[in-house]
């Protein structure tokens, strides 16, 4: 461990003093031990702050790196300047140490061209984590000091991503984790552009790649990877493809007590990707997951096609949702409740005359209103507003028809289903 005070005993030799240990683990290329490092754990970096005596991320690393071989100078100032970091945030200097973990970074980058080996990629999410905290901690300027993070971890991306070494072996092997931290800062900013292009970058040099990343790394790297992923799709309205990262990460996850919280998180971004399709929970998953308050009143109101019902829900739970972060997404399965109108709308009309097929093909707007107005409880509704939502519909492939306005009649497909079950686009 780093604990003790004794001496060094020479140039990379062994020792006692915390800044002894990490120059031993370099003789094996060991990171643990500068993991231990970085997470402080036992007051490491205060340590190593008095077995160096700088005062500055400067004066620390450079005393560090007289310790450290000459291949690790750059190093040595990584973790220099990280300690000067800690120890302003120690004295609450958030703007300081947010100055310091950068120059920690720019360290680390000019680190990892050189560096050879993949040893080190242990040591990145930890920098970058803390990097995220301190911004995070800078009160008055902490949008501009999270994207100038994010700016630092996109060189971090590009230096790990341009090893060209073997897969296994690789640098490349860090590159979701720097994607993770991208993306957090990017929905923390609302900067998706920055997570869209480190996620290109990563997708793209995956294609390269016989093993797949995800198969390699840390599973809770994987199931933040496929989270953010699946979020960035929904933001696109690309549902199927969300769902099917939020599923992955919702399985992948731990179904354990300690993993609840992040479980449930993501079941609620799955459970909105679904339900804009269309596809609705069972009760029992919502029960086990304590989320039947916050669903089953809009799902109820999907189900029955009461529109009006659902505005009530979406507006009375406005601020939750917006919390939440899925209130405009949300908002799009209002389209459904319309869907939901029509179907049962038209299946009423074909117990009426089954075998006329102008009968129940041929619904006129009116009609629509009126059965809005009962669904509702006499709640009444426009018929622009309802035309409104059936243009929506046939344009998104929801309801395959058009609307006669000469008329004021919604011409449905005589044969086949009239409501494919497809995506909104």
């Amino acid at each position: 461990m780093f604990g003790g005070r004794g001496k060094r005993k020479g140039r990379g030799g062994g020792s006692s003093t915390a800044a002894g240990e990490l120059a031993s683990a370099l003789t094996t290329l060991n990171s643990k031990p500068f993991v231990r490092f970085l997470n402080n754990e036992g007051g490491l970096v205060s340590s190593l702050a008095k077995d160096t005596g700088g005062d500055s991320g400067e004066s620390i690393g450079q005393s560090l790196a007289s310790q450290f071989p000459d291949e690790h100078r750059k190093l040595a100032l990584t973790i220099g300047h990280y300690t000067h970091s800690i120890l302003e945030s120690e004295r609450k200097q958030f703007k300081s140490a947010h100055k310091s973990v950068r120059s920690s970074i720019n360290s680390l980058n000019q680190y990892l061209a050189d560096c050879p080996d993949a040893w080190m990629v242990p040591l990145i999410g930890p920098i970058l984590s803390r990097a995220r905290q301190i911004a995070l901690s800078c009160e008055g300027e902490r949008e501009k000091c999270l994207d100038e993070a994010a700016q630092s971890f996109l060189q971090t991306l590009n230096r790990v991503g341009s090893d060209k070494s073997a897969f296994v072996s690789s640098k490349r092997l860090g590159m979701v984790t720097v994607c993770n931290n991208i993306s957090k800062v990017a929905f923390y900013t609302n900067n998706m552009g920055v997570a869209k292009s480190a996620l290109q970058m990563l997708t793209r040099l995956q294609t390269t790649d016989k093993i797949s990343i995800l198969d390699v790394i840390p599973n809770g790297e994987k199931v933040t990877h496929l989270f953010y992923n699946g979020r960035l799709q929904m933001l696109d309205q690309r549902f199927p493809e969300a769902e099917s990262l939020l599923s992955d990460a919702f399985l992948s996850c731990p179904d354990s007590a300690k993993y609840r919280n992040n479980k449930t998180r993501i079941l609620v971004f799955l459970l909105t990707v679904k339900l804009v399709q269309g596809k609705y929970p069972s009760p029992a998953l919502l029960r086990s997951y304590k989320l039947a308050a916050t669903f089953q009143g809009l799902i109820s109101a999907m189900q029955t096609g009461d529109v009006s019902k659902f505005d009530s829900v979406m507006a009375s739970r406005a601020s939750f949702f917006a919390k939440l972060g899925i209130y405009v997404i949300l908002h799009r399965a209002r389209l459904v409740c319309f869907q939901t109108l029509v179907r049962r709308t038209h299946h009423t009309m074909s117990l009426l005359k089954p075998d006329d097929d102008n009968f129940r093909s041929r619904i006129k707007i009116q009609v629509l209103v009126d059965v809005y107005k009962s669904i509702s409880n006499g709640k009444g509704i426009d018929s622009e507003e309802v035309e409104c939502a059936l243009v929506c519909l046939i344009a998104n492939g929801q309801i395959k028809g058009y609307i006669s306005r000469e008329h004021g009649i919604l011409v449905l497909l005589k044969k086949g289903t009239p409501f494919p079950n497809c995506v909104p686009k």
